[in-house]
């Protein structure tokens, strides 16, 4: 038999499992570019703490440490308000691996119910 009366005579476990498998290579590599985007972001926000906690002068001759213009009350405030960031963007990008490993890491038998580990869920 051809490819093509092979495909018109497909079961429709078959025909299921194909799409399926379709649509979990398009949801999988969703899941991972989240986590990649989220990745770079927190690399993003622990290059800014490490710029803003560098407060050595410019030179080792400069006598003033956080440079010319330090203004204390900016520094305490983007300090406090970009490590607040990177904590949220931790449990962001937690939550991101946690959905790429419960649904895409392990063989699900086709025996086991998808079990949803939301909230309040039984």
């Amino acid at each position: 038999m051809s490819k093509f009366v092979n495909t018109l005579t497909a079961s429709d476990k078959t025909i299921k499992k194909t799409r399926a498998t379709n649509l979990e290579l398009t949801v999988k590599m969703e899941a991972e570019d989240l986590v990649r985007r989220l990745t770079r972001e927190k690399l993003s926000l622990i290059a800014k703490i490490d710029n803003l906690t560098d407060l050595g002068p410019d030179s080792t001759f400069s006598l003033r440490p956080g440079g010319k213009d330090f203004d204390a009350s900016k520094w305490v405030s983007e300090l406090h308000e970009t490590t607040l960031d990177l904590d949220l963007k931790d449990v962001e990008l937690e939550a991101a691996e946690a959905i790429l490993s419960e649904w895409f890491s392990k063989v699900v038998d086709e025996d086991d119910a998808p079990k949803s580990k939301a909230k309040g869920a039984k």
